[in-house]
């Protein structure tokens, strides 16, 4: 008889465990459901996309609006360029109005200190000169720099400039100054500026941004 009782309370036993380990791994089971529908939700998914390859796609990463990781919506600007006849330089076209009347240049960084958006561009590593016209900012950049890694940054530094508010000049009349020199010193310049900026118009490039550089 006490051979027959522990053999029964042995399969008892035997039988407990199996249903405690069988809840057990029901409970591993539905958690890791839970785990990967979570994962995956669209939410999620949005958001590790952006973080996983944010220059993956052909598109400008400020081309469309973007979404928070909180569901707040960023500001995003579609930035243009045309390439130049010379290849150290780019024509960027944020779609608004960056001089307002004539045309502005830097060639070098001490020169745009009173420009805020100069000052942004010559802060990247590479950039030579920068040249403002009515709806463009030309960047030239050196010559062992790569425009791949260049065009990131400056797409960055023209929406933050847009973005803040600030004015383009620190002073007003910098301007004004530094356009009726380029006309007093190289008519020229000014000359084929204004022919450029039509034949822009019939040739912008979908594909992103726009630089002229140095006049010949």
């Amino acid at each position: 008889m006490r051979g027959l009782r522990r053999l029964v309370g042995q399969s008892l036993s035997s039988h407990r465990g199996c249903e405690a380990s069988g809840q057990f791994h029901g409970f591993r089971f539905i958690s890791r459901r839970a785990y990967l529908l979570s994962a995956y939700s669209p939410a999620t998914t949005s958001y590790q996309g952006r973080h996983n390859s944010p220059f993956s796609s052909s598109e400008s990463p400020f081309t469309s609006m973007k979404w928070g990781f909180l569901g707040g919506q960023k500001r995003s600007m579609f930035i243009q360029t045309q390439s130049t006849p010379n290849p150290a330089s780019l024509m960027f076209y944020p779609g608004k109005p960056v001089m307002e009347v004539g045309s502005a240049d830097f060639p070098n960084a001490r020169s745009a200190m009173n420009s805020t958006l100069a000052k942004a561009l010559y802060g990247i590593d590479g950039i030579t000169r920068v040249f403002y016209g009515s709806d463009f900012v030309t960047v030239t950049k050196s010559e062992d720099a790569s425009w791949d890694l260049l065009k990131p940054e400056i797409f960055a530094a023209i929406m933050d400039f847009y973005s803040s508010g600030q004015p383009l000049f620190l002073d007003s009349k910098t301007a004004s100054a530094m356009d009726t020199a380029i006309q007093e010193v190289c008519p020229e310049i000014s000359r084929h500026l204004q022919v450029k900026s039509v034949e822009q118009e019939h040739d912008a490039d979908d594909e992103g941004a726009a630089l002229t550089g140095q006049m010949e």
